[in-house]
């Protein structure tokens, strides 16, 4: 029989569970917009990742990074 862990609370259980969502998040939108610039020869830099000016729906680059999110908030 398997025996069940009594389920206490660890905070840093929680704040490890924190930190490899985000990075796997950020691994897989970092391959996702290198993908991008090499199928579609988009720039990337931090800015992408972090600036919100970047994200729009006017410009190609705009719906790009914007696919790139979504697809990276799904895969993680």
């Amino acid at each position: 029989e398997m025996e069940r862990k009594s389920s206490t609370f660890d905070p840093i259980l929680i704040v490890y569970q924190i930190v490899c969502l985000q990075a796997f998040y950020y691994l897989a939108m970092g391959t996702l917009l290198g993908m991008s610039h090499a199928v579609f020869d988009i720039q990337v830099s931090l800015d992408h990742f972090f600036n919100p000016e970047f994200v729009n729906f006017s410009t190609w680059n705009g719906w790009t990074i914007i696919l790139c999110t979504l697809l990276g908030a799904l895969g993680g």
